[in-house]
């Protein structure tokens, strides 16, 4: 009978054990990342009952072990993140569940741990203990909230962390296979994997934070440079505007006595010199909208230089609801990649470019010619720029701001133009 009691509080435990698992992969993965959430509560379902059965029925270690870590990594299947993540994901979340099971397995008296035995542990009180605490370990872990950036951790980095869980769980494996070890040396040692645990979580979380600042700081010098350049454009044209000024008397003086002479060949042609002083400072790009203009004409500030037709048509208002921040890495990121394409043509460089406003919607498409060459890593269009690391922060930072706005990119492709359309909603 006790048996049964035992099982039953076991099972109505799980559910709260594995809602505690839910909340734990929640520091990992950012909430907007979920996938369809009938799959995501389906998975946790099956997981519940995997674990249930096998708890009851089998209840060997070993078994329970690598079920654990395999149905762990299923359930990181239900939100958006490299294998890399996953993996430091599956073995950190198991390694801190395990030692916190173990630590008050042995504080009620059961010693008798043996990973290839079946586990006769039947402590109702231990197992209530075990998921209250384990919960209360995840409240404290989730103050953590840059881990959930962690898949711009380098891979050297996230090799070495990953080295101490999978090393830590080593370790714990091979004291539970040596007999006749004190039941003190196995709960220090325990705990001391427990404390090496919430280390390396502190530590992947400081690495993250480095790690982001470090790339707003890129960000930052980047739009900085930005805004030197249309300052000087916009200096550039105000000297202009002052000598035009200085000299109009002459130029009007000028322009009468060919008039009255009906010199209107020359006329067009002087009227066209001074034209061309204006438009020569004012930049490709001059709507109003300082980021944008900025942007657009530090790119493509030596297009002419380079034999590069541009076509732009702008159509924005001076002011749009979107952080400078999100427009460098989008806008910042297409020009560069088209940019890298053209350069590499010898003849037939250009770049089209049109950005519209239209009733909350922000609507870019830029075409480009190119050399016909894609360079795709699993499945997904990279760029073939030879500084991968520094060139812009790549499409799939584009991707991941276009996440915070519902928005949609497109890429389109023939033998020699490639096309890029991308929107955003904005309020």
């Amino acid at each position: 009978m006790s048996i049964d009691i035992y099982n039953s509080i076991y099972i109505f435990s799980n559910i709260f054990m594995t809602y505690t698992i839910y909340k734990f992969m929640k520091i990992f993965y950012v909430k907007e990342n979920t996938n369809k959430k009938a799959i995501e509560i389906g998975s946790y379902i099956i997981y519940f009952i995997a674990i249930t059965i096998l708890h009851i029925f089998v209840k060997i270690p070993i078994i329970l072990l690598i079920s654990n870590l395999g149905l762990f990594l299923m359930l990181t299947l239900n939100y958006k993140g490299s294998f890399k993540k996953r993996f430091l994901t599956t073995f950190l979340i198991y390694l801190t569940l395990m030692c916190i099971e173990m630590i008050i397995v042995l504080s009620t008296g059961y010693f008798k741990l043996d990973l290839l035995i079946r586990n006769d542990y039947e402590s109702i009180l231990g197992i209530i203990i075990i998921r209250i605490v384990s919960y209360f370990v995840v409240l404290i872990i989730g103050s953590y909230k840059n881990i959930r950036q962690g898949d711009i951790v380098p891979n050297t980095y996230w090799l070495c962390i990953l080295i101490i869980p999978i090393g830590t769980l080593y370790l714990l494996i091979t004291i539970f296979m040596v007999s006749g070890l004190a039941s003190v040396t196995i709960f220090m040692s325990i705990a001391l994997v427990l404390f090496i645990n919430f280390a390396t979580f502190y530590l992947y979380d400081e690495i993250s934070r480095i790690l982001s600042e470090e790339k707003d700081k890129i960000l930052m010098q980047q739009q900085n440079k930005y805004y030197e350049k249309q300052l000087e454009l916009m200096r550039a044209s105000l000297k202009s505007i002052k000598t035009i000024k200085h000299d109009l008397k002459n130029h009007m003086t000028s322009l009468y006595a060919l008039v009255e002479e009906n010199k209107n060949e020359e006329v067009l042609e002087y009227l066209s010199g001074v034209i061309k002083v204006f438009n020569n400072n004012e930049g490709l790009a001059s709507t109003g909208n300082t980021v944008i203009d900025s942007i657009i004409n530090f790119k493509l500030r030596e297009v002419e230089k380079e034999k590069i037709a541009v076509n732009i048509d702008l159509n924005i208002p001076r002011e749009l609801n979107i952080p400078s921040f999100d427009i460098t890495i989008i806008l910042g990121n297409l020009l560069d990649n088209a940019l890298n394409a053209v350069k590499k043509l010898e003849k037939d460089r250009y770049i089209d470019i049109k950005i519209k406003y239209t009733k909350g919607r922000l609507i870019v498409k830029i075409d480009n010619s190119f050399d016909g060459i894609i360079i795709k890593e699993k499945g997904k269009i990279i760029t073939s720029h030879r500084d991968k690391t520094n060139h812009g922060l790549g499409l799939e930072s584009v991707k991941t701001v276009l996440e915070k706005y519902n928005g949609l990119i497109e890429f389109k492709y023939d033998s020699n133009i490639f096309h890029t359309a991308l929107l955003m909603f904005v309020e």
